[in-house]
Order: structure tokens, then C-alpha cells, then sequence
């Protein structure tokens, strides 16, 4: 073979070789420029979100302190009059309450004959769960109430 025509493909491979490098290279810096692009938008979705979030985390605060200041006005009429008297059982849970047999009355028991007081501990027990199953009423009311009033029910 001739020796310019070997330089010359030699030449040629060369600058193919560069012009597949360079084309190589800016497809790599345009790939590089998307992702960058891309990893920015990606940013600013995520810090509008996490705003989004905090608003909405506050908005919900607020409205559960209200529901919450609400139901504790219900509730705490209803929590005195658990409270007022002491808790009494009658001849209807108790068939010795009123008969011969609860002749003698305990202290504090002569003023509604007919019933005994219940002793301390169980009456606590008592008092507990009533308290319980009035402050769950009263959430279950509350919330009915605050969906009933944003149109949530009809």
C-alpha cells in the first residue's frame, strides 16, 4: 500500500475517533444538564411540599384544638355529676339493698334507704369508666357535630 494513503486512513480513524469522543462528550454534558435540571425541579417540588405539609399539619392542629376546647365545655358538666353523689346500688343489682337482711345501715347510707353504697375502691372502679365512656361520647358528639357543620353530613 501506498504510505500517503496509509496516513491518510490513519488520519481519518484518528479524526473519527475525536469526532465520536467529542459527540460522546456533549451527549454526556446535555445528559448531565437534564439530570441537573431535573434533580432542581425535583427541589423545588419538594420544598412547595413540605410547605404544603406544615400548612396543612397547622390547619389540622387548629381545628383538633378546637374540637378538643369544644368537647371539654360538653364534657365537664357531665364529668361534675359523675362525681356528686356517691355511687349507690339498689334491690334491681342487689336483692339484699332494702330488705331486712341491710337492717343496719353503713355511715352515710341512712340517707336514700333501700340502697347500699358500693365500697370505695369499686366505686372509684365505677366512676373511672363512666368518666371513660362519657369522654368517648363526647368526642363521638364533637366530631359529628364539626362534620355535621362543614357539610361532611347531611
Amino acid at each position: 500500500m501506498h504510505p500517503k494513503l496509509i496516513a491518510y486512513v490513519i488520519a481519518a480513524s484518528l479524526f473519527m475517533g475525536l469526532a465520536l469522543e467529542y459527540r460522546s462528550h456533549v451527549y454526556g454534558l446535555g445528559y448531565a444538564a437534564a439530570v441537573s435540571e431535573r434533580q432542581a425541579s425535583d427541589l423545588k417540588t419538594i420544598a412547595l411540599r413540605v410547605q404544603d405539609n406544615k400548612a396543612t399539619e397547622q390547619k389540622n392542629a387548629a381545628i383538633n384544638a378546637n374540637i378538643t376546647k369544644v368537647e371539654n365545655e360538653k364534657l365537664a358538666p357531665v364529668i361534675r355529676t359523675i362525681y356528686r353523689d356517691r355511687v349507690r346500688i339498689g334491690p334491681s343489682i342487689c336483692a339484699a339493698a332494702g330488705t331486712t337482711e341491710a337492717a343496719t345501715p353503713g355511715p352515710g347510707e341512712t340517707a336514700n334507704p333501700g340502697t347500699w353504697l358500693v365500697p370505695p375502691r369499686t366505686e372509684e372502679d365505677i366512676r373511672a369508666l363512666e368518666e371513660k365512656v362519657e369522654r368517648a361520647f363526647a368526642a363521638g358528639r364533637t366530631c359529628q357535630d364539626w362534620a355535621s357543620q362543614h357539610g361532611f353530613v347531611e
